[in-house]
């Protein structure tokens, strides 16, 4: 097979133009050969409906995992310094300082019935967005970022704490 190329004579070609283009033309029957070897007699259906996902932070207390949307998150803190506040309600921790602004830290260990870590471990913080206030809860480990079904996600009981 006898490749021929069209140019004019001020053009140059270079000594390794053949090489190319037969590499090229190599490449072109491999694919061609390649798209001809499927199996096109044998179909599945196509799913047509669009399933909505939604992206979670998991996150871990004691022993258990927990998850909270994305969307919802504006920043994780990691050693932020938390001020107690006396005499405050149990399923409050304190409050930080967040860009000039106060935001409570809420402890759900207390507000879950979970287990308390140990004083001294590593502060993680979660800052939350609500929808006209901003707060705060300390988790002992980040765990992954998860995309999950709406379909996959059970709703949730109305306690986990038999106290309440």
């Amino acid at each position: 097979m006898q490749k021929t190329m069209q140019f004019n004579q001020n053009q140059i070609i270079p000594e390794n133009s053949m090489d190319n283009l037969d590499k090229l033309e190599s490449l072109k029957n491999k694919l061609e050969s390649l798209k001809n070897s499927f199996d096109l007699s044998i179909s599945e259906p196509i799913e047509t409906s669009v399933k909505e996902y939604n992206t979670y932070l998991s996150f871990q207390l004691d022993n258990e995992c927990f998850a909270w949307p994305v969307i919802h998150l504006t920043e994780v803190l990691i050693n932020q310094r938390i001020i107690l506040i006396p005499a405050s309600v149990k399923t409050i921790y304190g409050v930080i300082n967040y860009k000039n602004q106060v935001i409570p830290v809420m402890n759900l260990h207390q507000a879950l019935g979970i287990k308390h870590k140990k004083p001294g471990e590593q502060n993680i913080i979660l800052v939350t967005k609500g929808v006209s206030f901003q707060f705060a809860f300390s988790v002992d480990a980040l765990k992954n970022i998860l995309s999950l079904e709406i379909d996959d996600i059970k709703s949730k009981p109305l306690s986990l704490n038999p106290e309440i």
